[in-house]
């Protein structure tokens, strides 16, 4: 029987992973670096490679969205929804006022 190709990924919401990361460089630091674990088969929410790994994905994609965002790519209403994307309902107020600083700016 054929097996399926599945991408496999940290299902970890972002401040889940950033702890993950955290308690990682904690317990590595303690330990000097003897905590440092692999599983097999892979666990991708707990190894700490997978999890670096998938940390570093994710601020990628965030730079490659801000760069676009920057370049005038995106729409008012693409822009909001790449930084609800990232950021949530946390800082409504800042998104405004990143907003009105880009729109200044495009304008120069």
């Amino acid at each position: 029987m054929a097996q399926e190709n599945k991408v496999m990924t940290p299902t970890l919401t972002d401040s889940e992973l950033i702890e993950a990361c955290n308690n990682w460089v904690k317990r590595l630091c303690e330990t000097g670096g003897r905590a440092w674990t692999l599983s097999i088969p892979v666990n991708f929410n707990k190894d700490p490679d997978m999890l670096i790994i998938e940390l570093g994905k994710r601020l990628k994609q965030r730079s490659i969205d801000h760069s676009e965002m920057s370049k005038g790519m995106f729409s008012e209403d693409d822009m909001y929804q790449v930084w609800r994307e990232h950021y949530g309902d946390v800082y409504p107020d800042k998104f405004e006022a990143w907003l009105a600083e880009y729109k200044q700016n495009k304008q120069l």
